[in-house]
Formats: structure tokens, C-alpha cells, sequence
């Protein structure tokens, strides 16, 4: 009889399932934190413990990695990200304004992401680039949106992601691009391109041209942000976020 023990995952109110080599061990309920459970097996290989919340859905998992002399093995979490918490919200910019905040529940900005949900306007601009900005997560409690230009008034819809775990790193910036520079590149603490990319939030610009405009952005290598134009007879600022999980 060995023991084995779980250890990486977050436990709230859940069933864990043991399952080793395709074959149903066993499951046990659990109020929070770690457990351990005792079975017949002469071998951690192809164990697997699935945690379930009591509606089925499944928010963790754990490999075993190593087994002790006295027969204890840890699982570490192998399920990903699990989600903590989620806030919509938006931000408007009024007229005479080149930026404006939100104010959200304070969240852990090292497990956080910002997805931009595109912009509308509010009482139409003198010109179409004061239609468009960029949001970034400032601090723990505050969303900031930025344009070039203070015609009208405009709102941007976000939604801010929070991770229980499973989140390695989060970097944040806003790349401006140089008049007639077609790309533009900025480095950043190396990243696992395998579980990293660029989540992009948003763009502003200094001219009417949308088309031309609009950014794309890029993880070309583990220590680079690239943003793109198709036209470089502008400026652009375009905020990004590299997200690499654990």
C-alpha cells in the first residue's frame, strides 16, 4: 500500500478523482487545501488526480513527479490557469480628455490579464483617430484608456481576467512606433514561447486612416514584442500584455 500525496492544486469544495493508467481509483471530497489518498499500486506511473467542482466541470489536475523513500509522491498542477476571477467594466474618455480611468476590485497583477473589447463613440470626434485607444491594467484597482487627441467623447469595454494559479509571468507595455518605421520592436525578460503570447489591448494613432493604421503585434522570439504598421507615415501606440504560463 503507498501513499500518495497531492500537492499543486487549490482545493474548494471538490471531488478528486485518482485514475492511474486508464483505471478508475477512486475519488474523495475535500473542503480545501491538499489531501492524500492510499491505494494499491507498485508504481506512480500514469497517475493521474482530476479535480472536479460539483458540477462536473473540471479546474485542476496533477501528475505524480517523484516518489519518496517512505512512498510519498507529490502532484504537482498539470490543468493550466485556473480562474479566479473575472470583472467587466469600461472606461470613457470625454470630450476635451486624452485619457481616462476605471476603478475595479483590487486583483493580483502578476496573475492578471486585460482583454480589450473595442471601442464605440460617445458623441462623434472632429476626426476618426480621437475614436480610438488603447487600455492597459495601471495598478491593481485601475483600468487606463489613452488616445491621441481630445475631440469628443468615446468608451472602451474591457474585461479583466484574474488566475488562482497556474500563471508564471505577466509583463506589460505600450509600444510607440517611430514616423516611418513599419515595425517596431521592444524587449522583454525572456519567455517559454511554448507557453507564452502576446495578448493584445488596443492602439491609438495620429492620423484618420484606420485601414493603414492598425497594428498587429507579435512574439517572434523569447525576448521580443514586434508590433506591425502597413502604413508608416504615422504614429501609433499599441498596448500589450505577454502572458506565459506556468
Amino acid at each position: 500500500m503507498s501513499v500518495y500525496k497531492i500537492a499543486g492544486l487549490t482545493l474548494h469544495d471538490a471531488d478528486v478523482h485518482i485514475i492511474q493508467n486508464d483505471t478508475y481509483l477512486g475519488s474523495k471530497a475535500v473542503s480545501s487545501g491538499n489531501y492524500e489518498v492510499s491505494f494499491e499500486s507498485t508504481t506512480p506511473s500514469g497517475l493521474i488526480a482530476v479535480a472536479k467542482k460539483g458540477d462536473g466541470e473540471i479546474y485542476g489536475y496533477g501528475d505524480v513527479v517523484g516518489v519518496t523513500a517512505s512512498g510519498i509522491a507529490d502532484l504537482t498542477a498539470g490543468g493550466g490557469a485556473t480562474i479566479k476571477s473575472i470583472q467587466t467594466g469600461s472606461v470613457t474618455i470625454g470630450s476635451g480628455s486624452s485619457s481616462s480611468t476605471a476603478t475595479i476590485s483590487n486583483v493580483d497583477t502578476d496573475k492578471t490579464m486585460l482583454l480589450w473589447n473595442g471601442t464605440r463613440t460617445v458623441s462623434s470626434p472632429s476626426l476618426n483617430r480621437y475614436a480610438y485607444c488603447y487600455t492597459k491594467l495601471t495598478n491593481g484597482t485601475t483600468v487606463t484608456a489613452v488616445r491621441q487627441g481630445t475631440s469628443g467623447s468615446m468608451e472602451v469595454c474591457f474585461t479583466v481576467v484574474e488566475f488562482e494559479g497556474g500563471i508564471n509571468s505577466v509583463q506589460r507595455g505600450v509600444i510607440a512606433n517611430s514616423q516611418y518605421s513599419q515595425l517596431t520592436d521592444v524587449t522583454i525578460t525572456e519567455v517559454n514561447t511554448s507557453k507564452a503570447f502576446v495578448n493584445f489591448c488596443g492602439w491609438n494613432q495620429s492620423n484618420d486612416n484606420v485601414r493603414e493604421n492598425m497594428p498587429k503585434m507579435i512574439l517572434p522570439n523569447s525576448t521580443t514584442v514586434r508590433m506591425y504598421l502597413a502604413n508608416v507615415n504615422n504614429f501609433t501606440q499599441g498596448s500589450y500584455e505577454v502572458i506565459e504560463f506556468s
